[in-house]
């Protein structure tokens, strides 16, 4: 099941640039939490924060807190924090030398599974889980590469999904993705909630009022407001959260 997360006086940096300033949000267990914003916001960076993906850029670094149940993330290893913290990126990332199944089945060789039964049971329940098993149950053995651009970005989901992280964080995960694609998507991601939580980052408004619970605003690097994303949308408290819902701002 998912937990709760919470970031607590966030601030990252490139190099000697500033991008969050201070940020501090909760994100409820089994829920969907979206990120919205402008354009270099910092929507991104902070999502990185929380896997601790920041701190592999040269250059970056980041003070503050991230808290997992109760769990500070920053005081475990690294490589244990991405795997209780699964990410997928905006353009599918499959590994193109891989089979479908071989790409699944990566993260769960590399965590010391080996056996085959475990292996193919494990591989076919996230493949299910992201409605990906009837479409490729019959070419496991082909290359990933080949794929359509959405059935990638599911396999992608599956192989976050295969180490059963507590969290997961999908960065734009429907910008490259047809609208028949990322309607079968956000459909996954309403059901994602029930096992895990969920932190969405994504420029398209509609889609963040479809899926998320509960949503927040980011501007300049600094959190303009949270709250349920129902009355963000149609009572937002700041002006400029109202600005850009309603496109006064871009």
């Amino acid at each position: 099941m998912g937990q709760s997360m919470a970031a607590r006086q966030i601030n990252a940096f490139y190099s000697r640039t500033q991008i969050l300033h201070d940020v501090s949000l909760a994100m409820n267990a089994n829920a969907v939490t979206a990120i919205i914003g402008p354009t270099g916001c910092g929507k991104s960076t902070f999502l990185r924060c929380l896997n601790r993906m920041h701190e592999t850029v040269a250059g970056a670094r980041m003070t503050g807190r991230v808290v997992l149940g109760s769990t500070d993330l920053y005081a475990m290893d690294a490589v244990e924090v991405r795997r209780t913290v699964g990410m997928v990126f905006d353009r599918p990332n499959p590994f193109p030398t891989l089979s479908i199944f071989d790409n699944v089945a990566a993260g769960l060789r590399l965590n010391g599974i080996r056996q085959k039964d475990l292996l193919i049971e494990r591989v076919q329940a996230v493949l299910s889980m992201t409605a990906l098993w009837d479409e490729v149950k019959d070419r496991l053995e082909k290359p990933a590469i080949h794929l359509q651009s959405g059935q990638q970005q599911r396999l992608c989901l599956a192989r976050a999904l295969a180490l059963e992280p507590a969290v997961v964080l999908l960065d734009e995960p429907a910008s490259t993705l047809d609208p028949s694609s990322t309607l079968q998507l956000e459909e996954l991601i309403e059901q994602l909630k029930d096992r895990y939580t969920v932190v969405l980052v994504t420029h398209n408004l509609q889609q963040a009022a479809r899926v998320a619970d509960t949503t927040a605003f980011f501007l300049d690097g600094h959190l303009i407001e949270t709250g349920r994303t129902i009355d963000i949308f149609t009572n937002p408290s700041d002006t400029r959260t109202e600005d850009y819902i309603t496109g006064r701002r871009s």
